[in-house]
């Protein structure tokens, strides 16, 4: 539910340009950064309560902290956020992908007191865990360009075509990400300091369109520069326009002539 809220936080505040809700948003991702991840053993735990952490996550909570590690990134561009985005994902596959017939358990193996291992598919309330995993499968195979996170997520939609096939109002979230997979992903990559007003004019814009299918990186320093171009090559030829804030917009890692001013990288995103 944590990584529910965060997400919501972290996109209300890129939406309505809100540092408070961003600013919320980060607060409840370090917490739970500091008190349910074990970085030494990869493990996410489920539950914190006065002062002890306890019980091994499921599914759901590696996919959704994930998702709200992805959209708080696309927030304030804190790498830290997509690097144990990353990382937990690797971890998530190791502990519950089914790796021959594709999807994900709910549960890790090895529970003795379990009957059985399910699959949820479920999108009610709250999205199913195999919903959210697939999508950010495919969310961090752009941005890394990790061959082996999209081959994942397009072998868990295989396995579930039956249910999307018969009874595909059910999993509205799953239909999304078969949309990413399959629609016309872009990739926009801005080059600019944080917090700055030329960069925030250009995530302003950016921001106040609705525009699906795509991933939003920031190129701030020339650390962050090789390590998001170990994924996308093209980012380390990316620079700033004139000493200004530039907007990089790319379809299947082809870019368009970058752009500094606000007006025209939203021509650039409506088509």
């Amino acid at each position: 539910w944590n990584g529910l809220m965060i997400s919501a936080f972290a996109l209300g505040g890129a939406a309505l340009d809100e540092p408070r809700y961003a600013e919320a948003a980060r607060r409840a991702a370090e917490f739970l950064i500091a008190n349910a991840w074990d970085a030494a053993t990869g493990v996410l735990l489920r539950r914190y309560r006065q002062g002890e952490s306890a019980i091994p996550g499921f599914l759901d909570d590696y996919a959704l902290f994930t998702q709200a590690l992805l959209d708080l990134y696309e927030a304030q561009f804190d790498r830290r956020h997509l690097e144990l985005a990353i990382r937990l994902t690797e971890q998530m596959r190791e502990r519950f992908e089914d790796r021959a017939v594709g999807g994900f358990f709910s549960t890790a193996a090895g529970d003795s007191s379990l009957v059985l291992r399910v699959k949820e598919d479920y999108d009610g309330a709250e999205p199913s865990g195999n919903s959210v995993a697939i999508l950010n499968l495919l969310r961090l195979a752009q941005i890394a360009n990790r061959g082996e996170f999209r081959e994942s997520a397009e072998l868990a939609v295989k396995a579930f075509i039956p249910r999307l096939a018969n009874v595909p109002a059910a999993l509205p979230q799953m239909l999304a990400a078969c949309e990413f997979m399959l629609g016309d992903t872009r990739q926009i990559i801005l080059v600019g300091e944080r917090g700055a007003e030329d960069t925030r004019a250009l995530l302003r814009e950016l921001h106040s369109r609705f525009i699906p299918n795509r991933i939003v990186l920031l190129v701030d320093s020339a650390e962050t520069r090789g390590a998001l171009a170990a994924g996308i090559p093209a980012i380390e030829e990316m620079h700033k326009l004139d000493g200004r804030a530039a907007a990089y917009v790319c379809r299947d890692y082809t870019c368009q002539l970058p752009v500094a001013e606000a007006a025209r990288l939203g021509e650039l995103v409506q088509y």
